[in-house]
């Protein structure tokens, strides 16, 4: 079977997978990268090779993270003392007239942290 076969057939499935929902992501994501590899399509230290980059260890450590404070329930408490209401949604906004350009960030900042 050539190889561009075998990608379209993964590929296929993963979209199937994703579309469907009926397996996590995660898991799906795992099962691509195990496929892969053990097809042949792409080397042992190709396969790990991404768990090296400092980007995805960042994005993997901020998902357990916000992981855990969802399943405690500390996320929604973090929020409210972030926004500085209690409960509202009000906190996000940003400013009317930013004084200065540090504002901008700290708004950015908390808006990114009430999404998680």
């Amino acid at each position: 079977m050539p190889e561009i076969a075998i990608v379209l057939a993964i590929l296929v499935a993963t979209v199937v997978m994703f579309v469907t929902e009926r397996i996590q992501v995660d898991v799906v994501t795992l099962t691509v990268l195990v496929s892969l590899a053990l097809t042949g399509l792409v080397t042992r230290a190709e396969t790990l090779s991404g768990f090296a980059n400092l980007a995805v260890v960042t994005v993997w450590a901020v998902l357990i993270l916000s992981a855990g404070l969802a399943r405690t329930g500390e996320a929604g408490q973090l929020v409210r003392v972030i926004a500085g209401k209690e409960g509202t949604a009000d906190g996000l906004k940003p400013p009317e007239k930013p004084d200065n350009d540090v504002i901008v960030p700290k708004y950015l900042i908390r808006n990114n942290l009430a999404i998680l």
